[in-house]
This record gives structure tokens, C-alpha cells and sequence, in this order.
């Protein structure tokens, strides 16, 4: 018995190491490790982890790079929720879009953005990393931390402009439809860096808590905080409500958040 168990924990080793470059969707991501752990070393780990909650949540937070990415991620939720949710309102209040026209325009330029954005994004991931002939740990996370900074500041002066510019419902979408797909080409990414930033056991329970750092920090209060904004905006100064002028600053004051990340 001990020796069939040794055998399956080598042949289970030789089968993590072999599927750990394959993902779907297409993106490799190599193991982090050089060689894959034995079941023994893998027992022997799974020991040392603390078992209690306030000790995960004190290896997590001891990450400052973890920390960081969960932050920007929270005010990245909360731009791509926030113009989500009042993306319709938006374009109905400023350039008098009829409410029908508004909510599949906005609901088109998200599913074609996400979908395009998170496939070039993982497949640009994919290219950075195997170009190089040394596959290290170092230089996967160097790739990815480079590649959503890059994403994320290119896309910022278009969600500046589409808020302020555009005059047509043609050229806003356009514009948001070219910022929804840099936003999204960046989760991937931002994702192997999350994963990349925690020791190996706590991979999956960090992507938890950003999930729910994200929620807590980004989509949840963002849609409420704008409306509120546009709102206090709208009715100031007394006269009629101006409700282009209320959306206008609450959407800019998305995009300040999320630049400032």
C-alpha cells in the first residue's frame, strides 16, 4: 500500500506538472515553481499553513503588492459597474438618447469590448511571456505587472474624453467601446499578478478576497455614490435639474478615482 501510494503521488506530481501550462481560453501560465512539489512536500506545507482566519488575512495583508493590486482593482470594479449601471442613464441625460437605443447601444459595446478585450489580453500575456527563453517567476509576474499597467494608463484619456467630447451617440460608443476593451484586456493580467503576489497555498483564497475586496470597495458603493452626485450636481444652484450636468461629474469622478489608483 505504501508503495502504490507513493507511485500515485508521483504519477499525480508528473500530472500537475504536465497541465499547469494549460489554461483555458488558450493562455499558458507556467508553474511558478521550477519543479513540481512531491505529495509529501505538498502534505508537509499543507501543516505548516495556519489554520485560523485571522492568520490567512495576516499573510495576505503582509503582501504589500497584494494590498496595492487589490486597491486598484477595487476602483477599476467600480468604473466598469459604475458605467455599467448608469452608462444608459448617462447617455440619455447628455446627448438625448431615447431609452431604448440607450440601453442596447451600451449592453452591445459591453459584451463585444469584454469579449474581445479579455481574449487579446490574455493572448498579448501569452506572447510576453514565452518570447523569453527564461520562464522564472520573476519575470512572469514582471510581464504581467508591465502589461495591465500599461493597459490600464492607456486607457484613462478615453475614459476622460468619452465623457466630455463626444456630441453623437456614433462617436461615444465608439470611443467607450475602444475603453471597454483596453479595461477588460487587463483582467488577465491583473489576475496572474494577484495569484503571483501571495505564497502558492493562498493563490486561491486571494482571489477570493479580491473578489470580495472588489465588491466591498468598487461596485457596491459606486453606483449609489454616483447617483448621489449627479443628484447634489443636478439640483444645484436652484432652476430646473440639469441632469447631463449631474452625470457628466459623477462619471468624472469615476474616472478620478480609478486614475488615481
Amino acid at each position: 500500500p505504501a508503495s502504490s501510494r507513493g507511485t500515485r503521488g508521483r504519477s499525480g506530481a508528473s500530472s500537475l506538472n504536465n497541465s499547469a501550462t494549460a489554461s483555458p481560453m488558450g493562455l499558458s501560465l507556467p508553474n511558478m515553481a521550477q519543479e513540481a512539489p512531491s505529495l509529501g512536500d505538498l502534505l508537509e506545507r499543507i501543516e505548516e499553513v495556519p489554520t485560523s482566519t485571522m492568520g490567512t488575512v495576516g499573510r495576505l495583508a503582509s503582501s504589500p503588492l497584494f494590498v496595492c493590486i487589490c486597491g486598484g482593482y477595487a476602483a477599476y470594479n467600480a468604473l466598469v459597474q459604475g458605467l455599467g449601471y448608469w452608462g444608459p442613464t448617462f447617455v440619455q441625460a447628455v446627448l438625448g438618447v431615447p431609452a431604448s437605443q440607450s440601453g442596447y447601444g451600451c449592453a452591445l459595446v459591453t459584451v463585444v469590448g469584454s469579449v474581445a478585450g479579455i481574449m487579446a489580453g490574455s493572448a498579448l500575456l501569452d506572447h510576453l511571456i514565452t518570447r523569453h527563453p527564461e520562464q522564472t517567476a520573476g519575470r512572469m509576474l514582471a510581464c504581467a505587472a508591465q502589461l495591465a499597467f500599461v493597459l490600464a494608463l492607456a486607457a484613462w484619456p478615453l475614459l476622460v474624453i468619452v465623457v466630455w467630447v463626444p456630441e453623437t451617440a456614433v462617436s461615444f460608443f465608439g470611443v467607450l467601446l475602444a475603453a471597454d476593451f483596453l479595461l477588460f484586456a487587463l483582467t488577465t493580467p491583473v489576475n496572474m499578478v494577484i495569484m503571483a503576489s501571495v505564497p502558492e497555498d493562498l493563490r486561491g483564497t486571494a482571489l477570493g478576497a479580491s473578489v470580495m475586496i472588489n465588491h466591498a470597495l468598487g461596485d457596491v458603493p459606486a453606483q449609489a455614490i454616483v447617483g448621489a452626485i449627479a443628484d447634489t450636481v443636478a439640483h444645484a444652484g436652484g432652476g430646473a435639474p440639469r441632469f447631463g450636468r449631474g452625470m457628466r461629474v459623477a462619471v468624472t469622478a469615476l474616472d478620478m478615482y480609478y486614475g488615481l489608483s
